[in-house]
């Protein structure tokens, strides 16, 4: 099992904008800041709120570009 640490609002909040925005993938910006892909996708799961969820129509969109 992995250690417990504290993330700062300020990185959730700018991990998400760059997964949201950027459209950069979940892998990516968990690797680039050291933590696990769940932990990110809880937080994205987390931000939707009923809202529509950005960060799986940005997806949606990078496979219909690719596809």
């Amino acid at each position: 099992m992995g250690t417990f640490r504290v993330i700062p609002k300020e990185v959730k909040e700018q991990i998400l904008n760059r997964i949201k925005n950027e459209g950069i993938a979940v892998a990516q910006a968990a690797r680039e800041a050291g933590i696990s892909d769940n932990t990110v996708d809880g937080w994205l799961a987390k931000s939707v709120n009923g809202k529509t969820n950005e960060w799986e129509v940005a997806r949606l969109k990078r496979e219909l570009q690719g596809a």
